[in-house]
């Protein structure tokens, strides 16, 4: 199994790459938003001078702001299935305090994508949203109509608006995240490569990825 970061294309962070390198990670993606981080190939330019191994790129190039040949050209001067981890200290809970800011905008981007997905396609929420749907549709709704597209993505995998936090609880974790102690993130890993998947990339937008990417190496990675 192979080990990654998707991270926002920030221009001031750009030590997290080598950090990540030196804890043994496989890769390190990062966000294609010109309206929200930095640019993202100046971004990966600045890393790959301070990576050796490490593969890294854009995890989503968004064709429609740049043309294809100038993704390409992008490329070559540089010459995954995505989800969010957290790793349990002994005897914490799923939905503490420390869980919820290290992993709770991960969490809330799944509910914006289907508060999109059920508004514009006019479909029902799939079932393990149900028992928050309305409250977070209220949560939404107190924003104009003409601003809530800015109020379901301005902070997107950054950090939670007023009131998430207290929609955030274990099963929506559960639900959306991988999270346990080592021995039970050891346990669930390997039933995914057993099951055919060979790379797991963490997508953390926020300063909590720095220890999470430590903690991961250190307590799982390390006994796989």
């Amino acid at each position: 199994m192979k080990f990654g970061f998707t991270m926002m294309a920030d221009i001031d962070e750009i030590g997290f790459f080598s950090h990540a390198e030196s804890l043994g990670y496989d890769s390190v993606w990062v966000t294609d938003s010109q309206m929200l981080y930095s640019d993202c190939y100046a971004a990966l330019a600045l890393a790959a001078r301070q990576t050796t191994r490490l593969r890294i790129g854009p995890g989503t190039a968004i064709c429609g702001t740049r043309i294809p040949p100038v993704q390409v050209a992008a490329m070559a001067t540089l010459n995954a299935a995505l989800t969010n981890v957290a790793v349990l200290q002994p005897g914490e809970p799923i939905d503490s305090d420390r869980i919820k800011a290290a992993i709770g905008p991960n969490v809330m981007a799944s509910v914006y994508y289907f508060y999109d997905e059920v508004h514009e396609r006019r479909i029902d929420p799939p079932p393990f949203l149900e028992r928050i749907w309305k409250p977070y549709c209220a949560l939404v709704e107190a924003t104009p109509p003409e601003h809530r597209h800015f109020r379901t993505h301005e902070f997107h995998y950054t950090k939670l608006h007023f009131g998430e936090a207290q929609l955030i609880d274990a099963q929506l974790i559960r639900d959306t995240c991988l999270v346990g102690t080592p021995d039970e993130l050891i346990e669930r890993i390997r039933e995914l490569e057993r099951d055919g998947l060979q790379e797991l990339t963490f997508a953390t937008g926020n300063d909590a990825k720095w220890r999470l990417a430590e903690d991961f190496a250190r307590q799982v990675m390390a006994r796989l």
